[in-house]
């Protein structure tokens, strides 16, 4: 597995896990990502592992729903439905992850961990509205 930068992204779990959210349809990507933040608020992610996987989540749902921009809100019963409760399940995930133990955050940062802080906070302020 490659090494954990301060890009969401840039390691070999999070850039798989992101071509197969970008290839799934979106009923399957409301559930992936929801998964991986429910795991992160339950403490049952926040191993290194999962702990990749919420932050490529909770980055991927700011990219694919900018909140920023008005969008018609999907039907009841369409994916990405409640768009709001998934952008705020996914700071609490964030949020969880953050307040890891810094021993366990030095294992997923090869920048500094202020570096990867600023990167949370970062993806944390896009997914508020």
């Amino acid at each position: 597995m490659g090494g954990w930068d301060t890009d969401p992204f840039d390691n070999d779990l999070t850039d798989e896990f992101e071509g197969a959210l970008d290839a799934s349809p979106e009923e399957e990507q409301e559930a992936m990502v929801r998964t991986a933040c429910e795991a992160a608020v339950a403490a049952e992610g926040r191993d290194e592992e999962s702990a990749r996987l919420t932050v490529a989540s909770a980055a991927w749902l700011t990219r694919a729903f900018p909140a920023d921009e008005e969008d018609e809100p999907a039907a009841a019963g369409e994916p990405f439905a409640d768009l709001p409760g998934l952008r705020a399940l996914a700071v609490s995930a964030l949020d969880a992850i953050a307040a890891a133990p810094p021993a366990l955050v030095g294992e997923w940062a090869d920048g500094t961990e202020e570096e990867w802080r600023a990167t949370l906070g970062g993806i944390r302020e896009e997914l508020l509205p």
